[in-house]
């Protein structure tokens, strides 16, 4: 039998925020999902190969955002295993499933950090406000993970790269 999962609103605070030098900043008239689907790609290769220096159909501002945000990754976290575009699929106790991509999972000695990339068209004036529309995502992230991890989230996190900025997100 499937227990009925009550549903909590659930609300944000920003807990930190961390700037990184290149931003990458999209022309007005980009399609956004195209933007995503670049930009995502475009940081599971530099991710796991940044010392590439052959050709590529990204732009160089692009692959420049993605080294300085993992220049800063590694910075917070020296010890960090960068797991990008990862499936991850469990059964929560209530029987809910869930199955989700998540877009970075930063792997430490300590535990594990969920990263979201959320590309905009404008530049993001309140973050907490901007931070709230993700809360119930980043949640089943952590929930996904806290049912198959055999480690704890340690944090939860929006990059922003037309901002530069990376963003904690506290869940309360």
């Amino acid at each position: 039998m499937i227990e009925k999962e009550t549903f909590v609103e659930l609300s944000v605070e920003i807990v930190s925020r961390k700037d990184y030098p290149q931003k990458w900043i999209s022309k007005k008239n980009d399609d956004i999902r195209e933007l995503g689907i670049t930009y995502h790609n475009a940081f599971a290769f530099y991710a796991n190969n940044p010392e590439y220096s052959g050709g590529t159909n990204y732009p160089v501002e692009l692959k420049e955002s993605i080294l300085s945000l993992r220049s800063l990754i590694l910075k917070l976290w020296p010890e960090a295993v960068l797991h990008t575009e990862l499936a991850v699929s469990a059964a929560a106790r209530n029987g809910q499933l869930i199955d989700a991509r998540l877009d970075l999972l930063v792997e430490t000695n300590d535990g594990y950090h969920i990263i979201d990339h959320k590309l905009t068209k404008d530049s993001v004036d309140n973050l907490d406000v901007f931070a709230e529309k993700y809360v119930g995502q980043l949640s089943l992230y952590k929930k996904a993970m806290e049912v198959k991890g055999d480690k704890p989230v340690l944090g939860l996190w929006l990059n922003l790269p037309g901002d530069g900025v990376l963003v904690e997100v506290g869940v309360k």
